[in-house]
């Protein structure tokens, strides 16, 4: 495998902020492992695979012991498309999110999680199997019908477990970024990947999260950049 660089921006007029999009390419399958030890996640971008690196965070299934919810169900390759479609708008316009371009893609691999009440789906979790070791949680969708269920948090402990009995290492929870990545580091055996190394320090993990939604424009992603400059955390 190796690494190729997207060079899109930089300025060097009034700043010295650059901006490189890096892909992890030629990746062979038993490469995932070691790939996934050094930050970089699977996407799919119009039916193209891609490596992406980011503040990418897990948890250790032997530090875990949650409980499985029994009404979780793993579809087979006869998803219900539509209704999964109208549940991922319905969490969109709760969460005020833009609609992920991943959502309508799948991998051969991709297991599609659904929860139902009163027997009604009502959310579901894509999970990316890479390899024996290593699943993710790519995307979760839930209609809110009802909020104080709780649903979020209890699918993901559930999947948890579930990973966990199928003999899974590690569970991956994607990026984390911004202030509705937080709750992640609730998660036993938390981890995040600092760009060199993973960490167990969630108070920084939750500071990072915070700046992150504080950022709105250009000169704020050049003061955050600047300062990360001197964080322990960059080599």
């Amino acid at each position: 495998m190796r690494i190729i660089f997207s060079n899109s921006f930089g300025c060097h007029s009034k700043s010295s902020l650059i901006l490189n999009f890096p892909e992890l390419v030629d990746v062979s399958e038993d490469e995932y492992h070691l790939a996934l030890n050094q930050g970089w996640l699977i996407t799919v971008e119009k039916g193209r695979e891609r490596w992406y690196q980011s503040r990418s965070t897990r948890t250790k299934l032997s530090k875990t012991n949650y409980s499985f919810n029994n009404d979780f169900l793993i579809f087979d390759k006869d998803r219900p498309d539509d209704v999964l479609d109208k549940i991922y708008d319905a969490y969109c316009q709760r969460k005020h999110y833009k609609k992920y371009f991943e959502v309508n893609q799948f991998l051969d691999t991709d297991i599609v999680v659904g929860y139902y009440a009163n027997n009604v789906l009502t959310a579901w979790t894509k999970l990316r199997h890479y390899d024996r070791a290593n699943i993710e949680s790519v995307l979760f969708a839930w209609d809110y019908q009802d909020p104080s269920s709780q649903l979020g948090i209890k699918s993901l402990r559930s999947e948890i477990a579930w990973a966990k009995q199928q003999g899974y290492e590690y569970f991956y929870m994607g990026p984390g970024y911004e202030k509705n990545s937080i709750y992640k580091s609730d998660v036993d055996g938390f981890e995040w990947w600092t760009g060199s190394a993973w960490s167990q320090d969630r108070e920084e993990y939750i500071r990072l999260c915070k700046q992150d939604s504080l950022i709105a424009s250009y000169h704020q992603v050049h003061s955050a950049f600047a300062n990360l400059q001197h964080d322990r955390n960059i080599p």
